[in-house]
């Protein structure tokens, strides 16, 4: 570390603070690095306030020169001693995070394009990658957000791609100049990722390369809006749509109502957890032959007492008996909207 790096630490970091003011930063518990040598930068993940603090760890080698290996580990005590070397306050800044961070070692790019051969295998697998035409150049990195985008189509959520340093001038190729074919590796959507990308212009294929990247998605899923103890059934006003980030392909939680009230809890889930499908257990809101309450969602509100012809959860389809006399009987057809409760839908006579 020169002279002047220490002074510009010592002065950003010199001065006491409360444990309220410190700043945060993270071991992170994966990293890929392009080249031989491997900086705090590259390990450590930073939070509000640290920008300055960030560009001076990006010149503060931890390793270097592996004399070919492809991947180390960098471990917590070893961020923590390497900080105390660059003249870091640790009172004033907090490291939490994993306790190893597993570092990828990437070769660095070819320095003049090649010919390379499409990727096939069994492994890879397409989906469009096209993004949408906004009248701009799309850069490589637009490709690839649209290709993990199209993989979330179905479920829905705001994908989110942090690319390893070193590629901007491959990521930063734009279309229609060149066009691309992303393909993709990894049986995960989630995570670190590789992507193999090839660069073609007027028709032939300039190079195919790897490119890594961390995926997350941004999903509203369901959330308890309150404490949920075994056994209860879940009501409409227990759960309430949150927004969560997602960075592994475990199981992501439940999104839509309907597919948790009139469930049972199977577990106690404390108020703000996620719902998952194996926290809970199907059951009925209406029964047969049970007494149910009626009523319909026109301008006119309608509210009678029926009896249930079948069972049925939430959001199901089912007949109501309604009339007290043979003479007055009809059946009816609804959808189970909660506990003993139908919303009318259309009426056979």
């Amino acid at each position: 570390m020169n002279r002047l790096t220490a002074i510009t630490l010592a002065i950003l970091l010199a001065a006491p603070a409360a444990a309220s003011e410190a700043l945060d930063i993270r071991l992170r518990t994966s990293a890929s690095v392009v080249g031989p040598e491997v900086t705090l930068a590259d390990v450590l993940s930073f939070g509000p306030g640290t920008e300055e603090l960030r560009q001076q760890l990006a010149s503060q080698v931890i390793i270097r020169d592996q004399a070919g290996a492809a991947a180390v580990e960098v471990s917590y005590q070893q961020v923590h001693d390497r900080l105390v070397d660059a003249g870091v306050n640790l009172g004033r800044v907090l490291l939490q995070g994993a306790a190893r961070c597993h570092v990828r070692l990437l070769p660095a790019p070819d320095p003049q394009p090649q010919a390379a051969a499409d990727p096939e295998g069994p492994l890879f697998r397409d989906v469009p990658d096209k993004p949408a035409d906004t009248g701009m150049p799309l850069t490589l990195a637009d490709h690839i957000r649209a290709y993990c985008q199209e993989e979330w189509r179905a479920d829905g959520g705001t994908v989110e791609l942090d690319f390893e340093r070193g590629r901007e001038d491959l990521l930063g190729l734009t279309a229609p100049t060149f066009t691309f074919v992303v393909r993709s590796a990894d049986r995960t959507r989630l995570g670190m990722r590789e992507f193999r990308v090839t660069v073609r212009r007027d028709g032939h294929t300039l190079r195919t390369e790897s490119v890594f990247a961390s995926v997350r998605v941004l999903r509203e899923v369901l959330v308890a809006a309150g404490p949920l103890n075994i056994g209860s059934l879940i009501e409409p006003d227990d759960v309430k749509p949150h927004e969560r980030i997602f960075t592994s392909d475990a199981a992501p939680g439940l999104t839509r109502a309907g597919e948790a009230v009139g469930q049972r809890v199977r577990i106690f889930i404390p108020e703000g957890q996620l719902l998952r499908r194996d926290d809970l257990q199907a059951a009925d809101l209406v029964k047969r032959s049970a007494g149910v309450r009626v009523f319909s969602s026109g301008p006119v509100g309608v509210r009678l007492q029926g009896t249930a012809l079948d069972n049925g959860t939430y959001g199901e389809r089912v007949r109501v008996r309604l009339g007290d006399t043979r003479s007055s009987r009809r059946v009816v057809h609804g959808e189970v909207t909660g506990l003993g409760e139908v919303r009318l839908l259309e009426e056979t006579k």
